[in-house]
């Protein structure tokens, strides 16, 4: 996507990147697209896997699900909508 820098994740600039970025997996996939600060997902974005589909959409602080979000099966179905805190759900939401 035009306009979203886009990084390797051990990338040295991504560690003083501050907003919205794309983060490439060791092997080239696109693994997240979303907010980061310091190197590390926090604010809204979306977690991919390694065949391009969506893993998690949300709310991160450092690295880990926390806030809303929805939780998908590796098939791409979803399997939780709701509160999360560092990575766990919060009984706030909807398993499927």
């Amino acid at each position: 996507m035009p306009g979203i820098p886009t990084y390797r994740y051990d990338a040295l600039p991504l560690k003083f990147h501050e907003g919205t970025v794309r983060i490439l997996a060791a092997d080239g996939h696109l693994a997240y697209q979303g907010e980061v600060s310091k190197a590390q997902c926090s604010g809204q974005g979306t977690l991919y896997g390694a065949d391009g589909t969506k893993l998690y959409e949300g709310q991160f602080e450092r690295d880990m699900y926390n806030g809303s979000g929805s939780l998908y099966y590796p098939n791409g179905t979803l399997q939780y909508q709701g509160e999360f805190v560092d990575n766990l759900f919060q009984c706030q939401g909807t398993g499927y």
